[in-house]
This record gives structure tokens, C-alpha cells and sequence, in this order.
């Protein structure tokens, strides 16, 4: 019997990418272009398996319907955790539909939490239940526990004015920092400014998300058609995960978010998080904050002002600690810059 090696597909090849592409599409997927390595199995010339893999997040995996008796995606896995374990990943996760959960589960995944359509599952260490159970170091006594999540690209005075209003209605609040480094801002300097401009406040926690509050990076839209049933299913999972494992660790009974008159796609994100965690948590919609000139502050606004050299207005859209750091950092760039064109 012919022994089938697991191989490096490169999609930057036009030809080897159509091959890649069309075999998803055999089987419900879509390609998903944020993959930083893809492997497969051939058998002669014909694809017969694949698997791909960004940072800590195993996607793409599919096998051919005529082989799945041979144990094939249990070799592609194994690969892709091999070449894992050589970048130092020792815990990652796979996103699956819910029929095929039992497959990933005999090969030592756990499962994280699963929708209608979608189940999130781990292996390695320090998984889920260790992040509940450090959490839970964090409980605090209080009737009303409140709970705000937030990229901060960067902190402005909408953010503030968000967490002022929480914590003016609760004993206390936990605010988690997205972890996720696709930021303009990297995590490091997110979480500080957030940290410097809540310093007044004694009733807040900072927390970092870790890998349980599930970016759009992350997210599996390979599984889904629409733009709108990707944030729909995007948001299910992730509030079941903040249900499940956040807010029961920390007695949470409310989530905090700005109302989003512009976007759509935060309407509908809002509004599947208000319906999957009532009655255990309901979500708080507060109005958006507006500047002196009527503007609603948003992080976008800011990144615009930094992007088009109008630093001198960005004091109405962010608070001190973070406008400090923001004129460091456009003179820094600007030195760069000028460096460059020498």
C-alpha cells in the first residue's frame, strides 16, 4: 500500500493554491486567507487531505471523503502540532463543525464551547479551566458586577466615559483587554494606557483577555457565506464562552458596550450578545460619547487624526495619559519616516 507523506503546500503558487481552494469548496469551506503554513496529503496527484495553521489556531482541516477510513486527519493534525511545538505552541486551538466534534476529540482536543453551527475545541496546557480558575482569584463581593470588553487602539475618552459610567452603577467592574496582536497599538502599550487612564477609578479590574475573548482574526469565517452570519456566529461563540467561563467565574451580572449608530456589523454583535447571555448577564447599551465639535469619539477617529498629522486635536478625543504617549509616538514615527527617505 502506497505510504501517504504529509507535504508543505505553497499557496503563493497559482496552480497549488486552485487545487487547495476547490477541495475546501468540496467540502463546505471557504479559503481562509489568514494562514501562515499549509500542509497536505497527496495521493498520487490528487489532494486527499489538508490542514493549515495560523499562530496558535488550527484551520482548514479537511479530508476526502474516500479516506477518512485511513486515519489521515489524525496525521495532518499531528503534523500541524509538530511544526506547533517547534515555534514553542504547546496549547492551540481548531474550530470544527458540530458533527465531526467526536473526530477531534479522539484525538485529544477538548471542547471549549459549541454553537448551532460551530464548536470551539483545545489541546495542550493551561487550557480553559485553569484560565476560570485564575480568574476566580479575582472574584469580588458585590450585588452589581459589571464587566466592559475592549480593544483600546487606543484608549480614548469614549472608553473612559464607558467605564465611568459602569462603575458609577456597580460594586465593581473587570474590564478585559483584547490580547490580540493585529492591532495598530500592540497589546503592551494597550493594556498601559488603559491601566494610566483608569488609575482614579478603585472599583475597576484589569484584565487581559487571553485567548478566550475571540478576535476577528481568529474567528473562522471559512466555515460561513455571509458577512452577516459570520458576526452572528462570531458573537454567539463568544459570548458563550464569556457566559461559561468569565462571567460565572467572576459573579458578572452585566456587560458594558457603547451603542454603534454607524456600523452594522457592531449592531449586529451587540444585539446576538444581548439575546445568548440574557438571563445570565444582560448587556448595558450606553450612548456614544461626542466631542466638543459633535464628533462621536471612536478609536477609529483617533487612528485617522494620527494618520493624517492633526495631533493638535487629538486632546478632544483622548485623555492625557493617552495623548502624551500619542505625541511620542508620532514623533518617533515621523523621525523613522525621515530616516527612511534619507
Amino acid at each position: 500500500m502506497e505510504q501517504l507523506e504529509v507535504v508543505r503546500l505553497n499557496l503563493a503558487r497559482k496552480d497549488v493554491y486552485e487545487v487547495w481552494k476547490a477541495f475546501l469548496d468540496n467540502h463546505g469551506m471557504q479559503s481562509d486567507e489568514v494562514v501562515t503554513d499549509t500542509l497536505g496529503i497527496y495521493e498520487g496527484e490528487k489532494l486527499v487531505a489538508t490542514g493549515s495553521f495560523h499562530k496558535n489556531i488550527i484551520k482548514c482541516v479537511a479530508v476526502d471523503k474516500g479516506h477518512r477510513g485511513q486515519c489521515l486527519l489524525n496525521k495532518i493534525v499531528n503534523e500541524i502540532v509538530t511544526e506547533l511545538s517547534q515555534k514553542d505552541i504547546y496549547h492551540y486551538f481548531v474550530y470544527t463543525k458540530p458533527d465531526v466534534i467526536g473526530k477531534f476529540i479522539d484525538l485529544g482536543f477538548k471542547k471549549v464551547v459549541c454553537t448551532n453551527r460551530l464548536c470551539l475545541l483545545e489541546r495542550g496546557v493551561y487550557g480553559v479551566e485553569y484560565y476560570k480558575h485564575n480568574l476566580k482569584m479575582h472574584y469580588q463581593e458585590g450585588h452589581v458586577i459589571g464587566s466592559i470588553v475592549m480593544n483600546a487602539n487606543p484608549f480614548t475618552k469614549g472608553h473612559l466615559y464607558l467605564v465611568q459610567y459602569a462603575a458609577s452603577l456597580c460594586d465593581f467592574v473587570h474590564i478585559f483587554v483584547v490580547e490580540e496582536e493585529e492591532s495598530l497599538f500592540p497589546f503592551s502599550i494597550r493594556y498601559e494606557l488603559v491601566k494610566q487612564g483608569l488609575t482614579s477609578l478603585k472599583n475597576v479590574k484589569l484584565h487581559s483577555a487571553g485567548n478566550y475573548i475571540v478576535s476577528n482574526t481568529t474567528f473562522p469565517s471559512y466555515f460561513i457565506n455571509k458577512k452577516a452570519d459570520i458576526t452572528t456566529e462570531h458573537a454567539r461563540l463568544d459570548a458563550s464562552i464569556f457566559e461559561h467561563y468569565i462571567a460565572s467565574a467572576l459573579g458578572i451580572k452585566y456587560r458594558f458596550v457603547g451603542e454603534e449608530p454607524f456600523s452594522p456589523t457592531t449592531k449586529i454583535y451587540n444585539r446576538v450578545l444581548k439575546e445568548v447571555l440574557y438571563p445570565t448577564v444582560q448587556l448595558v447599551e450606553i450612548p456614544r460619547l461626542t466631542a466638543s465639535n459633535g464628533d462621536i469619539i471612536s478609536a477609529t477617529k483617533v487612528r485617522d487624526l494620527i494618520e493624517t498629522n492633526n495631533v493638535e486635536l487629538l486632546g478632544n478625543y483622548v485623555p492625557r495619559t493617552t495623548l502624551k504617549y500619542l505625541k511620542t509616538y508620532k514623533k518617533q514615527k515621523m523621525e523613522v519616516n525621515q530616516f527612511g527617505n534619507n
